[in-house]
């Protein structure tokens, strides 16, 4: 009886210290979140910390559907809750973020642009920072809904669903402190759908259906290196080459769009909208350092081009193409180090689902000031001159070929009202002007006689919009 009555009595002791052990186990990792004020962010030990975000937006927006002869104003609620989560070690750091995106315009005219299920999903990993050789891998998730609005086309109004996945992998070399040397590999999936009005004259965002849909694949190499010969001062050289093919790219026979609307002469042999294959490459080098104590400035200059080819394994088969000039130009001056102004020049081209590609030509300048702690105000004004090339859409090249001057601005202050709480107001002007361009056909798609005034019509647009709201960080 007496050993069975101090076994039991070992156990429960055995018991009761596992349970301290767990309580002292929790409280290690508890605690310091219980002790992080908001907007601090939760903090895991000393290597881990999340910080969750809701922000609330209420907007008024002039132009809606970018239309310049239907133009559709509305207001609109918006909520875009995320997180930051990071860990920090001196063999890894990760980078984790995640955005989601709801916007409901209130007018009934605009409701079918409304945002529902739009995301991003980022994630950063630096693998040995610290060692001669070292690996880095990002992947970025995005998926955007009605709302889409790409980087150089307002082609489409907004009558785009894409999601894609951008995954590189980059091995890092630093013999020494000065010199860096990467070489990197990508992959990028790409899926867009159209909508069947796309070919409505002035284009139109109630229809409903889709016009196909698209996937790219991409792989692509990139060689960077960098060498810091004086303090502050770096000089680099960068060379990139990626190919790509287009798959299920609807012909105008498969989805029921007629010859005329598909552009005169277009034997409905060959996808609508893009060539199969596309390949890019580019050259950059140049140098970027500080002038003084208060001026940074950088200047990169390099050669690139893209070529399309109807057949994916055929290079000689090339119907369209461009190759020329590169350039980032950039100087901030910082009379104080919460005052900063910067002056930027970027020439750049890139890829699309519906055109061969864009040139951009972009000037802008900046200011951002932080005073009494709390309001931070950003100011950015400047203009863009795109080139945007259709061979591929038919054959005369008709549709959409044509050139963007655009106008934009912003302006956002923010007020900090407490340590997690920020207060925020936005203007966001722009005017964009389309005309043609020496590979304009002279007669409209919608049978017009003046090709500038179809342009006028369905691509240059006025927009304005301006937001109130808050944004609260744990």
């Amino acid at each position: 009886m007496i050993p069975t009555l101090l076994a039991g009595a070992s156990r429960a002791r055995e018991r009761r210290t596992t349970r301290i052990r767990y309580l002292l186990l929790l409280s290690i990792v508890f605690i310091p979140v219980a002790a992080a004020a908001p907007g601090d962010g939760l903090h895991f030990g000393s290597r881990v910390s999340v910080k969750p975000t809701l922000r609330v937006d209420f907007s008024y927006d002039s132009n809606v559907n970018r239309s310049n002869t239907s133009a559709i104003d509305s207001t609109a609620l918006s909520l875009r809750p995320s997180f930051l989560a990071n860990y920090t070690h001196e063999e890894l750091a990760c980078r984790f973020s995640y955005e989601h995106f709801v916007q409901q315009y209130l007018a009934a005219a605009a409701s079918s642009y409304s945002y529902y299920d739009d995301l991003v999903a980022k994630f950063e990993a630096d693998i040995l920072p610290h060692r001669r050789l070292g690996l880095q891998v990002r992947d970025v998730l995005s998926s955007r809904s009605y709302g889409y609005r790409s980087e150089y086309d307002n082609f489409l109004y907004g009558l785009m669903e894409r999601s894609y996945n951008d995954l590189s992998l980059t091995g890092r070399y630093s013999p020494g402190e000065a010199l860096d040397l990467n070489l990197g590999l990508r992959w990028l999936y790409n899926m867009e759908n159209l909508a069947t009005n796309l070919f409505s004259s002035p284009f139109s965002a109630t229809g409903a259906g889709s016009l196909g849909r698209a996937r790219k694949h991409e792989i692509g190499v990139t060689t960077r290196g960098t060498w810091r010969f004086f303090p502050k001062t770096m000089l680099l050289l960068e060379l990139s080459y990626a190919h790509g093919s287009w798959k299920n790219a609807p012909e105008c026979s498969e989805i029921g769009v007629s010859a005329a609307d598909c552009g005169a002469g277009d034997s409905l042999a060959r996808p609508m909208y893009k060539s199969p294959a596309v390949d890019q490459w580019n050259l950059l080098t140049g140098v970027a350092g500080q002038v003084t104590n208060t001026i940074q400035a950088k200047a990169y200059f390099g050669y690139g081009g893209l070529y399309n080819s109807d057949d994916p394994n055929d290079l000689a088969e090339n119907v369209g193409g461009w190759s020329g000039l590169l350039a980032q130009l950039g100087m901030t001056y910082s009379p104080l180090d919460t005052q900063h102004i910067s002056l930027e020049f970027n020439r750049r081209f890139a890829d699309s689902s519906i055109h061969d590609y864009f040139i951009t030509n972009t000037v802008a300048v900046a200011y951002s000031g932080l005073f009494v702690s709390r309001l931070q105000l950003s100011v950015r004004a400047g203009g863009d001159f795109r080139v945007i090339n259709s061979t591929e859409v038919s054959p005369a090249g008709e549709f959409a070929t044509h050139d963007d001057r655009v106008v934009f601005g912003s302006l956002l202050a923010e007020y900090k009202l407490t340590r997690w709480l920020t207060a925020a107001m936005s203007f966001d002007p722009t005017f964009t002007v389309a005309v043609p361009n020496d590979d304009s056909a002279g007669i409209s798609p919608d049978g017009s006689t003046s090709y500038a005034d179809w342009l006028e019509r369905s691509f240059s647009y006025r927009k304005y919009v301006f937001a109130v709201g808050v944004r609260g960080t744990y």
